[in-house]
């Protein structure tokens, strides 16, 4: 199940145009459902197109809405992540800090919980600074400023899952 959702995600990524929208896939299998980013940032360190993060939200659905619970990050080029450290730093000087909860993987996937404060500190404030430390090899990607698109990304998503969940969302049906 974690193939087909690491599938979608990378067709996602090849999307050229860049919104803040949800899309409610289906396994029709399974009935599984999934509500994914149809595009997620992306920022690259330094001048390397091999290492840098790809941004997104973890969401899970609790009684017929969709709720957003924390970030999800994929960590390229850190090697295998454990204990990774994300600190958000927002316009205002207020910083965010959580720690990966998922297990050590060789799979770049970085996932922390927010509480409603934090998630709330995300929808409304613009996001200054960034650093992601992997907690085994205290390897870390500075990002000291962020682009305008990655200042607001959260904003935006949260938004996003909000009018989601008032209007509906995009839906896809996986084969």
């Amino acid at each position: 199940m974690k193939n087909i959702l690491y599938l979608i995600l990378l067709g996602l990524f090849s999307n050229s145009a860049f919104s803040q929208t949800f899309r409610l896939y289906t396994d029709d299998m399974t009935g599984d459902e999934f509500l994914i980013e149809d595009k997620q940032e992306i920022t690259y360190f330094g001048e390397s197109k091999s290492k840098g993060v790809i941004w997104g939200l973890s969401t899970r659905k609790k009684e017929g809405v969709w709720t957003a619970s924390g970030l999800s990050l994929v960590v390229i080029g850190l090697s295998c992540v454990e204990n990774t450290e994300v600190i958000v730093m927002f316009e205002d000087g207020t910083k965010l800090t959580a720690t990966q909860w998922n297990k050590f993987n060789c799979d770049d996937d970085v996932w922390t919980n927010q509480s409603k404060s934090e998630l709330e500190m995300l929808k409304t404030l613009p996001i200054k600074k960034i650093r992601v430390t992997n907690g085994r090899s205290y390897e870390s990607y500075d990002f000291p400023s962020v682009s305008p698109s990655m200042s607001i990304y959260y904003n935006k998503l949260l938004k996003s899952l909000d009018d989601g969940n008032a209007n509906g969302f995009a839906k896809h049906v996986e084969d």
